[in-house]
């Protein structure tokens, strides 16, 4: 802390630190030379963003999760019903709203904890994305805007080299069958990301925003995906985000693997794989229904953008 000079404010200033003196003349102390005395009163608050990502899985209503082997390191929360089966580790507090079901052989190493009602976090909306939108604004890669030629039916983002539609830097296009390529998209109506022809792992750095839901349900093929929107602390890292339901599914011994944020505004988020895997990342939705092999998540609360700033006083 240093003193301030009128009107001015230090760029990398973080708190303010006041201090109260009050000087008064003593009547008996004064004979014996202590006049006049003071009082000291010192303050000190600092002010920082909260983490809008506290938990590594959040569910507004009801999270069941069943692993043949857990590892989770951050808390969890399931604002109703909290599932967790099988065997492994909450490296963190496993928090429920109505009603805790967890196996012997599911450890929470932060406790069990019946905490009132959370909503879900507003981290975004589909429009973010879209042209115009601050993080469309903001990304400086290539962004791509897609709409349906039939709405009833969902755009394939195809991981197939040739034969689909290559996007459009920075425009809209109408088109069903579209080329998966590395950048930000923003998809109106439902999605899907699969491989048309062949065998082979789905791999991009992408960041995918759907109006709808998002599928990645390609049945014999691994997805390797890493948000295209990462290591900005203000806007988090986001993967997949769907105005609906976020569903992955795949018997690909590989599984899923992925760094980035997945977050259903208005739905469940379903996860099936016999491995999944993400380093450090969260999964947030109005439902999670989680399940498969093996799944390892390690959670940082900077996947998600910066929470209200708030401030703590310390003294």
């Amino acid at each position: 802390m240093t003193p301030l000079p009128s009107g001015a404010i230090p760029a990398d200033a973080r708190g303010v630190q006041v201090t109260v003196i009050n000087r008064f003349d003593a009547f008996f102390a004064g004979v014996f030379g202590f006049d006049p005395l003071e009082v000291r009163a010192l303050a000190v608050a600092l002010y920082r963003p909260s983490p809008a990502c506290a938990h590594a899985l959040f569910a507004e209503n009801d999270l069941r999760a069943e692993f043949a082997s857990l590892d989770v390191t951050g808390s969890v929360y399931a604002r109703a019903r909290l599932a967790l089966q099988g065997s492994g580790t909450i490296d963190g507090v496993c928090e429920y709203g109505t009603k805790a079901e967890i196996s012997s052989s599911v450890r929470c190493q932060g406790g069990r904890v019946q905490v009132p009602f959370q909503p879900l976090p507003a981290l975004y909306a589909p429009s973010d994305f879209a042209p115009g939108g601050p993080l469309w604004s903001a990304y400086l890669g290539s962004r791509y805007c897609i709409r349906p030629q039939n709405p009833g039916q969902p755009i394939l983002l195809d991981a197939h080299p040739a034969g689909a539609v290559a996007p459009v830097p920075n425009q809209c296009i109408t088109a069903q069958r579209v080329r998966l390529q590395d950048g930000l998209y923003y998809l109106e109506g439902d999605a899907r990301v699969a491989r048309s022809q062949d065998m082979g792992l789905i791999k991009a750095t992408v960041t995918l925003a759907a109006t709808g839901s998002l599928l990645l349900d390609d049945p014999n093929n691994p997805y390797e995906l890493d948000s295209a929107l990462k290591n900005d602390p203000q806007r988090g890292a986001p993967l997949l985000v769907a105005g609906r339901a976020v569903t992955m599914t795949t018997v690909n011994p590989s599984g899923f693997a992925w760094t980035g944020l997945i977050y259903a505004a208005e739905g469940s988020v379903t996860l099936q794989a016999p491995q999944a895997e993400s380093d450090p990342r969260a999964i947030y939705g109005k439902d999670l229904s989680l399940g498969g092999g093996t799944f390892r998540l390690v959670s940082a609360p900077t996947v998600c953008p910066a929470g209200v700033t708030r401030v703590e006083l310390r003294r």
